[in-house]
């Protein structure tokens, strides 16, 4: 008996081990594949590279630009969600969860989506600013500021719901909470420290490692994701052009030492968030919003206008005839169907992107669930071990969307060059940046499951189907059904790992079709029309999507990230 026991403990602990191993391995082993030829190209490694790469005239500027886009883009998102934040968790607003939704279509959009919103509305059809590069940085540190204000959102706004307004009242009564600033030192600055840092952290680092809108908004500017994406076809062979290859390879340390530290960081703060956040099951009566209406309004038509415009831009054609006029029209869809303008049409193009999408969630939901499991059952045994695993499986965050296409690229064209040609290569990608977001999606539901009723069902003798069908199947179904539509989302809008790996009209997705539309010569009337066609469809998509499972997400599930 005590041998069965044993081996069903064993047989248990070697599944939560391959179920990390094999994300670990999908992370790794296309970036280990693609640097090993990248240092093999460069003629071996040096940190000299790092001071060539800032002195030289191809990159001199990239890193800052790097650096300081994503620091304004940090700073601008703190200060319009903070606001947000506060408003929707201390007043009672009527239809609070869909305004919650539409704050959070902006982190659900697709970046190539988000920069043509931006265009759009900078554009020649719009305020007439896209000949000044002062303007297309201002509107790219805004696209930045608007695609992630529901992290400082969905971050902050669960503490402060939870901090009891009577906490701050008898604060008034102490010498420490007397003013507005004394009460925000003592009280709220303790608490809302971590959230607020762990929100900037991550709005950092996808700003940091944004492609598309870089690529689009400021295309006189290169960031570090920008340059490895758009040099990479010159690299990893042996003897041709071998200082492109050491710029690369500083600017692939250097893009991961800087993500990696910011990864390491959130480590510490998931820590100190469970500790900081006050647990308060006393409910108390929200005032009604009268003078703050006018701070949640106009962030409603900032989110929304950007997506608005998408839309319109997809039907207004700049007349051939008469210079600075425009007419109403469907000749844009009609070419994005007939697909004259790239290499695949619209609807071929919408095929492709669910297909990818079915397979990333047949894949990366089933996979998010093993590790999942395998974190709950390591937390029972080592918190800390739990909280090193759980840091690590982020690393898709950290190791951006090109960095991943790099590595597959790279390292999978000279380990087995007719996999390049296999039409599912651009799924793996897909499932690696997915898998991070199924993770945090079941991880709270997993933590909320009580433990003493999975100790009784073991004394009952249950199996562990019998566990998972009785007990956790019912408290799942939700976040299953989020985590599916939520990655389905993600695949359709990945635009990085797949610009690297079907740009060549093999396997093009959506958002690589706009791409591609977006090149053509920008005198031709209707490339923006049609780029805006297919934005649409790609945008429609992804926000149903989303909606869906926004019906489906628990209401307690404070953050949901």
């Amino acid at each position: 008996m005590g041998n069965c026991v044993f081996m069903k403990i064993r047989q248990s602990h070697l599944i939560h081990f391959f179920s990390i191993g094999i994300f670990v391995l999908l992370i790794l082993f296309p970036l280990f594949l693609g640097l090993k030829r990248i240092l093999l190209a460069s003629e071996g490694w040096s940190f000299s590279y790092i001071h060539s790469f800032q002195t030289h005239d191809l990159t001199s500027e990239v890193l800052w630009f790097t650096i300081s886009q994503a620091f304004l883009s940090t700073i601008l998102t703190i200060i319009i969600g903070l606001p947000l934040a506060w408003i929707l968790a201390r007043y009672q607003w009527k239809r609070a969860p869909l305004v919650r939704a539409i704050l959070t279509m902006p982190f659900v959009t697709p970046t190539i989506v988000a920069a043509m919103g931006f265009l759009a509305i900078i554009g020649k059809g719009g305020l007439n600013l896209i000949g000044n590069e002062d303007y297309r940085y201002m509107a790219l540190i805004l696209a930045h500021a608007w695609f992630n204000i529901a992290l400082i959102i969905r971050f902050v706004e669960p503490v402060i719901s939870r901090v009891h307004p009577s906490m701050e009242e008898q604060l008034k009564f102490l010498q420490m909470g007397r003013t507005p600033y004394h009460r925000i030192r003592y009280l709220w600055i303790p608490i809302l420290w971590p959230s607020i840092l762990s929100g900037a952290i991550l709005t950092f680092t996808f700003s940091f490692t944004s492609f598309a809108m870089i690529r689009w908004i400021t295309p006189g500017n290169q960031s570090l994701e920008s340059f490895m994406a758009i040099h990479s076809s010159g690299v990893g062979i042996p003897g041709y052009l071998t200082e492109l290859n050491q710029l690369i390879l500083a600017a692939f340390f250097l893009q991961l030492t800087i993500l990696i530290i910011g990864l390491a960081v959130i480590g510490i703060l998931q820590k100190k968030l469970s500790s900081v956040i006050p647990h308060i099951d006393e409910k108390f009566e929200k005032p009604k919003p009268r003078k703050v209406r006018f701070i949640l309004y106009p962030a409603l038509i900032f989110v929304v206008t950007p997506l608005v415009s998408v839309i319109v831009g997809s039907f207004r054609i700049q007349d051939r005839t008469k210079r600075g006029t425009y007419f109403w029209g469907l000749d844009g869809w009609k070419r994005a169907i007939n697909g004259s303008y790239a290499h695949t049409d619209i609807i071929d193009a919408t095929m492709q992107s669910l297909v990818y999408a079915s397979m990333t969630v047949i894949f990366a939901v089933p996979l998010g669930l093993l590790i999942t499991k395998s974190l709950i059952a390591l937390e029972k045994r080592s918190n800390h071990k739990a909280r090193v695993a759980e840091t690590f499986l982020m690393l898709p965050f950290c190791i951006s969307a090109v960095m991943i296409g790099l590595g597959i690229l790279i390292g999978f064209m000279k380990w087995q060059p007719d996999l390049m040609r296999q039409w599912w290569i651009p799924v793996l990608p897909h499932i690696i940046i997915a898998t991070p977001f199924v993770i945090r999606i079941f991880l709270s539901t997993y933590r909320s499951i009580d433990s003493d009723l999975i100790e009784h069902a073991k004394t009952l003798g249950l199996s562990h189907w019998a566990m998972f069908w009785n007990i956790e199947w019912h408290n799942i179904r939700p976040p299953l059904i989020v985590a599916s539509l939520f990655c389905a989302a993600i695949s359709l809008g990945e635009f990085g790992a797949s610009w690297m790996l079907a740009r060549d009209g093999s396997f093009d997705t959506l958002s690589v079709l706009i791409d591609q539309i977006m090149s053509k010569p920008g005198f031709d009337p209707l490339t923006y029309p049609t780029a805006m066609a297919v934005a649409t469809v790609l945008m429609t998509l992804t926000l149903s999507f989303f909606t869906i499972a926004e019906k489906w997400r628990e209401e307690h599930d404070g953050g949901g990230f």
